[in-house]
C-alpha cells in the first residue's frame, strides 16, 4: 500500500508541475500580450480608437 501511496504522491508531484509550467506560460503570454496592447493604444491614441468605436456602434441605422 505504501508503494501505491508513493506512486499515487508521484504522479499527482507531475500532474501540479505540469500545471504550474502552463501557468507560467500563461502568465508570460499574457505579459507580452499586455506590452503589444499598450503599444497598440500608443500607436493609434485615443483618437483612432474613438473612430472605431463609432463606426462599429454608429453604423448606417437605416
Amino acid at each position: 500500500m505504501d508503494t501505491s501511496l508513493a506512486h499515487e504522491n508521484a504522479r499527482l508531484r507531475a500532474l501540479l508541475q505540469t500545471q504550474q509550467d502552463t501557468i507560467r506560460q500563461m502568465a508570460e503570454y499574457n505579459r507580452l500580450l499586455s506590452l503589444r496592447v499598450a503599444a497598440y493604444a500608443t500607436d493609434t491614441g485615443s483618437t483612432g480608437a474613438n473612430q472605431r468605436t463609432s463606426g462599429r456602434n454608429g453604423g448606417n441605422a437605416g
